[in-house]
């Protein structure tokens, strides 16, 4: 299992669109196969900056999801527009739920 984190930015001009299409992504990514957690949350501070945290089974399923039309969808039309963009990727050997 392996997770990203990391932030996009946009013109905060396009927030409306953006987070119209990141919501839709998110709900029906969750529902991809080897998805252990996807979601996409406002940075409170600076405007036009979403934080994003996915996890996933293994590189397999990561590719599938990469090649589905929504993700597809999702890169063509917006990515060309990001202002900055960090992402890590964390290898993890196991979990603990701790609430």
């Amino acid at each position: 299992m392996f997770a990203i984190s990391g932030m996009m930015r946009f013109d905060p001009s396009e927030h409306d669109e953006v987070f119209e299409v990141l919501a839709k992504l998110t709900s029906t990514s969750r529902n991809d196969q080897g998805c252990v957690a996807y979601w996409f949350a406002e940075d409170v501070v600076d405007a036009g900056t979403f934080r994003f945290f996915e996890s996933w089974e293994d590189d397999t399923t990561f590719d599938g999801h990469c090649a589905t039309p929504h993700y597809l969808d999702f890169s063509q039309r917006f990515l060309p527009r990001l202002k900055a963009v960090e992402a890590t990727r964390y290898d993890v050997s196991g979990t603990t739920k701790l609430a």
